[in-house]
């Protein structure tokens, strides 16, 4: 669990955005009054700060030595303080602190705990820098490494077409105007040509102050525009605006296309992608097999230990499918205690191996919850023909579930039966 370290000599302050951490974010905090207790808590345990929140106006060093104190080791620090003059601000900025912010009242403890929320999980976002003056490059890379982002940088517009592919984790462009061989206006098109706004956030910065530049990156399908030199502050804002707005419309989007229990795809999901799939598949003439997985005696498990440990059950075998098959596949719960598996350029013969495989391996499981053992199996109905459509084969597939179930539970059935 990530600790936050507060350095502040207010208690009042202090214990608002302890308690808020906990809360809110699930953190633990440690709090010092002074500097010289900071200092004495980072000689003796600096790895264990995963942020720092600082008063620059301490009662042992009013005039923000703390900041240097604790940026020394390495810690992303944000600063408040109940006044600061511009000058003051600057030169804190310049320091390479993550956010500075006015010490006011409640809703100020709400914009620290968001910033420090964003801040430990920038790590997983990936950002691409394209640039082809290094100066520029670099100082961009700079700042949002401060803030954790995990940063790609390049000098040219193919090499970042090349580096958006291979990196799946990248959710923001920032691009030059103005580069050699393809341009950012250049850039932002070929982009969207594979990447969707609310896929991908881009943002076009250029030293060119005038309108039709903006103008033309937002045209082209930029998500925003910011002109050089910027405050830190409004570098900041766009970069956490385009990000929060990517990865919101991404929170929705799995929202509505997967089960809430098991985070497997839902059935909506199986029938739009699904669909699309099988379709490209039948263009292709490569193979597709259907599954339909069903757990025997369900509601005997539900009935003799409770729903809550049938809900360990079907997330213990949702997390079992998601193991066994590829990206490539459709694994979705289909309903209650069934599972569809929509399994691409997979052969005849291995598929009937897979599924085989896979019975044996849900009948192997057995789950310890409050003292008991629970043992279960399953009934697999397989359709290896392709069928008309993919509502047909998981017809198919449903069909021989029956048959499975009607014949002793716990084994394959398969369609066409093995020559």
């Amino acid at each position: 669990m990530a600790n936050i370290l507060i350095v502040e000599d207010s208690r009042t302050f202090a214990l608002l955005l302890s308690r808020a951490l906990t809360s809110r974010l699930g953190l633990e905090s440690t709090w010092v009054k002074t500097y010289d207790e900071a200092q004495e808590k980072l000689q003796h345990d600096s790895d264990a700060f995963s942020m720092a929140l600082l008063d620059i106006n301490l009662p042992d060093a009013p005039n923000g030595e703390v900041v240097d104190l604790v940026l020394g080791y390495e810690i992303p620090s944000l600063v408040f303080s109940s006044e600061i003059s511009d000058d003051l601000r600057d030169s804190i900025w310049s320091k390479g602190i993550v956010d500075y912010v006015y010490k006011e009242g409640a809703e100020n403890v709400d914009y620290i705990v968001a910033t420090i929320n964003n801040i430990l999980t920038n790590q997983e976002i990936g950002v691409l820098v394209v640039d082809d003056s290094t100066t520029s490059r670099n100082h961009i890379t700079k700042l949002l490494r401060i803030r954790q982002y995990d940063v790609i940088a390049t000098d040219n517009g193919q090499d970042a077409l090349a580096l958006l592919e291979a990196n799946d984790h990248i959710r923001l462009v920032l691009t030059a105007y103005v580069m050699p061989d393809m341009n950012g206006y250049e850039l932002t098109k070929a982009i969207r040509k594979q990447y969707r706004r609310d896929d991908l956030a881009l943002i076009g910065v250029s030293g060119d102050d005038e309108t039709a530049t903006s103008a033309k990156f937002i045209k082209a399908g930029a998500n925003d525009y910011i002109t050089k030199p910027f405050l830190f502050e409004e570098f900041y804002c766009r970069i956490t605006q385009n990000i929060e707005i990517i990865e919101y419309i991404k929170r929705i989007r799995e929202l509505s296309e997967k089960d809430f229990l098991t985070k497997l795809y839902n059935r909506k999901y199986l029938f739009d992608a699904g669909g699309l799939l099988y379709a490209n598949q039948q263009r292709t003439n490569n193979e597709i097999a259907v599954a339909l997985l069903d757990l025997d005696n369900f509601k005997a498990i539900n009935d003799t230990y409770g729903h809550a440990a049938g809900d360990e059950v079907l997330i213990t075998v949702a997390k079992l499918l998601q193991d066994r098959f590829r990206k490539s596949d459709i694994v979705c719960r289909y309903g209650g205690e069934e599972f569809c598996i929509l399994a691409t350029n997979m052969a005849r013969d291995q598929a009937r191996t897979v599924f085989e495989d896979l019975r044996q391996a849900v009948a192997d499981i057995s789950l310890y919850l409050d003292g008991e053992t629970i043992e279960f199996t399953t009934s697999i109905g397989l359709c290896l023909n392709p069928m008309d459509s993919l509502e047909q084969m998981i017809s198919k597939a449903d069909a021989k579930l029956y048959q499975a179930k009607n014949s002793g539970k716990n084994q394959v059935r398969v369609f066409p039966e093995a020559e």
